[in-house]
């Protein structure tokens, strides 16, 4: 049936596996929700490794191919840490196509070729520089095929949002310059499951059609003038006592947590 490639993009709270044509067209995928987070909880990838195998043959056997059809493996994000598949260094910035391309290793897994990951350039790490370090896993790959499409010859800022949002600066020639994480994906995660607050907001998260951009910047302008905890208490106020709707709710909370990240990007 011809060669197969797949694709392995290990996150901290899902791994998705995609297989690809020779066409370079997707041709099956599944998704579980397993990263490196189970990783550092469990203190070991032997969760992770099961369940990878079982996502491997997973889409092999929707897409109609066996392992005689896989030509490579080509894997990349949190599986890299330390608490994933196999840890694998960080590059330092600037880091563009051809210093991550010479940064891929292969391994003693069968057929997997992990990117290592970028981290930010600092000379000196302590406690009075460290809010300048930072490092991603996976963020890079996705970066070099947004600037291959997007890039037009200026200093860039790509957002990318997941459990760690991600803020990467590129310069002229298309390299990254440094990143910046915050946790407000799992930060709106905790608020909106697992906490008082999953009551006012359905216990789920907005889609994009639901989004209310004047509670957003409520919520935002509120957590600047009051902090994060009392602004995000509000949202309970604001059900029991102004009847807002659970989108209107969502919106606010919303808010609130980016302005933390709003925040440290003006720093």
């Amino acid at each position: 049936m011809g060669n197969v490639c797949i694709t392995i993009d290990g996150g901290t709270t899902n791994t998705r596996c995609l297989i690809w044509d020779q066409e370079a067209r997707v041709i099956a995928s599944c998704k579980c929700n397993i990263g490196a987070r189970n990783g550092a909880m469990e203190h070991g990838n032997d969760t992770l490794k099961v369940q990878l195998k079982h996502n491997l043959e997973q889409v092999l056997t929707s897409s109609g191919h066996s392992w005689r059809d896989v030509e490579y493996i080509l894997a990349c994000g949190m599986i890299t840490c330390s608490s994933g598949l196999y840890e694998l260094p960080h590059l330092s910035t600037p880091a563009g196509l051809k210093e991550l391309s010479e940064g891929i290793q292969t391994i003693l897994l069968p057929e997997v070729s992990p990117v290592p990951g970028v981290k930010n350039h600092v000379n000196h790490l302590d406690f009075e520089s460290i809010d300048q370090m930072d490092m991603m896993r996976g963020e890079e790959t996705e970066s070099m095929a947004l600037l291959r499409l997007h890039h037009t010859g200026s200093p860039m800022l790509l957002i990318l949002p997941g459990s760690h949002n991600k803020y990467i600066s590129v310069d002229e020639q298309s390299r990254i310059t440094g990143c910046m994480t915050s946790m407000s994906g799992e930060i709106l995660s905790s608020l909106t499951q697992n906490t008082i607050l999953a009551a006012s907001v359905n216990c789920s998260f907005l889609d994009e059609s639901e989004l209310d951009r004047h509670w957003l910047l409520n919520g935002y302008k509120n957590s600047c003038e009051l902090g994060i905890g009392r602004a995000a208490f509000l949202t309970r106020v604001l059900h029991l006592f102004c009847e807002l709707s659970p989108q209107q709710l969502g919106s606010y909370l919303l808010g609130t947590v980016l302005a933390l990240d709003l925040e440290a990007l003006r720093g």
